[in-house]
């Protein structure tokens, strides 16, 4: 007599997130889990858990990750999950499920008895699940934006995780921790370490509102506490910045650019602290950043010079053999693109040449930043303006009958490609006329005397590294390839 071995069985639980924090949500998916497995006679291998929303698509969930990963292994045969929308949210990743059940026979099952993704109709069941759930998730995220930009437009704050300091409204402050947040303001103020009010912190047993990654509560940390000192909100100014702009900033600060900064909507909200204290502890906190922890810039080409890749460059030290040299390397963010090129070359040579150049400019050697060697951009937008006005009379002769509309087409088809050409004659224009701005603001602060390089080096140098930097990134455009030697880095007016 055959005896069939029982499938072996995982189960996978998930909360998108424990308020109480009591652990009874995840303890009720397993103990349904598990008696749905005893149920079905199979053998209980492993129990995988994650607390993360299963909504966002980028969101990384390790245990479901772990699960897959040991599917592929042979661990197991089958996938016990309280609902489907444990398990999945996304109709993709339902899709990829449904497609690994009937190639491998792989057996997921519900514990509320809805779903069988081993038969058609607990396949068709599961589709119009995650249709309907994803519409819904759809709805409920515009009218969550909608709300948002009322309170934005209205001047109050949008609801989320609890400020620290504050209630979960975000308005109403929450007195025990605004003592804290007073305290270490005229501390910091009055010369006390940001690691001071750090220890002080943990050791009063209040941690902050956030949770570390493994659950437990957070320890406070520098950059947290500094963050939270710094923050616009403790003296009223209620500010925004979107997800648009959140996202841009991501890429800003890879790329070495400036930060988008964050739209003020109010300024009379409730204060913890003095709008004068908020100005004295960010102007203390900043200052410590810049003599402890962040050396001041010495080489102006960082954030002005690109890579042959497109990313900024930025200065770091040699090490070994190359110890003691500061070289100019690309600042594209690791890991790299497979295949693309970045490049490096000492900060010396490459501001020496970059110095070299600026002088030929300024001595009248490049461009000519008189009006008289400007193009006339407002003959230019006269002449794009009649064209435009020509293109809209010969779109209405298209509607009028008995007329041949192919010599119609063609002036058209003429008229769109010579627009093509005066739009970037007149960008060019107005590029080259910003930087004959730049260069003759240079010559006015220099002099209108060029015939020595040694007086412009005592002038350069004189300049701060931001001034410097400012006169480059509007006047050269200085790209760094690969390669030896100076020849490497090009030099151009912009």
């Amino acid at each position: 007599m055959n005896i069939e071995t029982p499938l072996r069985a995982a189960v996978y639980l998930r909360i998108s997130e424990d308020k109480k924090a009591d652990g009874l949500a995840i303890e009720r998916q397993r103990g349904d889990c598990i008696a749905l497995v005893e149920q079905k006679g199979w053998s209980l291998t492993r129990i995988y858990s994650d607390t993360v929303s299963a909504y966002l698509r980028d969101v990384k969930r390790p245990e479901y990750e772990q699960m897959r990963s040991d599917f592929e292994a042979g661990r197991f045969d089958a996938i016990a999950v309280y609902d489907l929308d444990r398990l999945t949210r996304q109709p993709r990743e339902l899709e990829d499920w449904i497609d690994i059940a009937k190639r491998e026979g792989l057996r997921i099952v519900t514990a509320n008895g809805e779903a069988d993704l081993g038969t058609d109709g607990g396949q068709m069941y599961a589709r119009i699940k995650a249709a309907v759930a994803t519409a819904e998730i759809d709805r409920k995220s515009a009218r969550q934006k909608r709300k948002n930009q009322e309170l934005i437009d209205a001047g109050k704050p949008i609801l989320g995780n609890r400020p620290f300091g504050f209630e979960l409204d975000r308005l109403t402050i929450r007195e025990p921790e605004a003592q804290m947040i007073r305290g270490a303001v005229v501390d910091v103020i009055n010369g006390a370490s940001i690691g001071e009010i750090v220890r002080r912190w943990n050791d009063s047993g209040v941690r902050p509102t956030s949770k570390a990654k493994d659950g437990e509560p957070a320890k406070w940390t520098h950059p947290a506490v500094r963050q939270i000192l710094r923050r616009q909100r403790n003296a009223g100014i209620m500010t925004h910045l979107s997800a648009e702009d959140r996202r841009k900033n991501t890429d800003r600060k890879l790329r070495g650019l400036p930060l988008i900064e964050s739209r003020v909507i109010s300024t009379d909200g409730p204060q913890i602290i003095t709008p004068d204290q908020l100005e004295l502890v960010t102007a203390v906190i900043d200052s410590r950043a810049t003599s402890r922890g962040v050396k001041p810039q010495r080489h102006f080409l960082t954030g002005a010079a690109e890579c042959v890749c497109g990313a900024l460059m930025k200065t770091f030290h040699g090490s070994g053999r190359m110890a003691g040299r500061v070289y100019y390397r690309c600042g594209a963010p690791y890991p790299r693109v497979e295949g693309s090129t970045h490049a490096a070359v000492p900060t010396e040579g490459a501001e020496r040449l970059v110095i070299g150049k600026l002088y030929g400019l300024v001595s009248g050697g490049w461009i000519d930043p008189t009006p008289e060697g400007r193009t006339d951009t407002a003959a230019l937008r006269s002449v794009i303006a009649d064209n435009a006005a020509e293109r809209s009379r010969l779109s209405g002769l298209l509607a009028t009958r008995g007329l041949d509309p192919t010599p119609i087409q063609a002036q058209l088809s003429d008229l769109a490609d010579a627009a093509d050409k005066l739009d970037a004659e007149l960008k060019t224009a107005l590029a080259r006329g910003l930087e004959a701005d730049w260069v003759r603001l240079l010559r006015e602060e220099w002099g209108d005397s060029a015939e020595s390089f040694e007086r412009f080096l005592v002038w350069w140098e004189a300049l701060s590294i931001e001034r410097r930097r400012d006169y480059v990134k509007q006047t050269l455009s200085v790209v760094v390839h690969t390669g030896r030697g100076l020849a490497r880095v090009k030099v151009n007016p912009r």
